[in-house]
């Protein structure tokens, strides 16, 4: 067999795999409170939002503190797209626009038990948060006014 074949082969069996679990990956919807800036962190805790079952839509409303706790953390190592909005005040949600307010949705790492923390802000402070490390990342989850 040439080269150039198995090349196209390769990549053809790739593409599919790839768009098929593409189908059979679930969204994962946060709602963030209006103007929210700084860490979420998504951990699992037995009281939290119900996570067991997969669901082809999880909508998670974070809390003004960035702590999400969930019954199981599965969902978020599967196959999944994340989506954002802002809740406002009237209860509608609104989409982050990224270019007008200047801040993005970023994952930040998952923890070696599974904790995951997400950053809401620019990037700058993204890379801050970054740096700072699991060390420090308790200055980065908003504080109570």
């Amino acid at each position: 067999m040439d080269k150039p074949f198995l090349i196209l082969i390769t990549s053809l069996v790739m593409l599919t795999g790839c768009s098929a679990k593409e189908n059979d990956a679930s969204s994962i919807t946060f709602i963030l409170p209006d103007s929210f800036r700084g860490a979420i962190k998504v951990f699992e805790y037995s009281d939290g939002f119900d996570s067991k079952e997969k669901q082809p839509e999880y909508i998670l409303e974070v809390p003004p503190d960035g702590l999400l706790p969930v019954t199981d953390l599965g969902f978020l190592r599967e196959w999944h797209v994340l989506k954002h909005s802002f809740r406002q005040s009237d209860l509608s949600t609104r989409d982050l626009d990224e270019k007008k307010e200047g801040v993005q949705f970023f994952t930040l790492w998952t923890e070696s038990n599974g904790d995951t923390l997400f950053f809401v802000g620019t990037e700058d402070e993204f890379k801050e948060a970054e740096r700072a490390g699991p060390w420090k990342i308790d200055n980065y989850f908003p504080r109570k006014q």
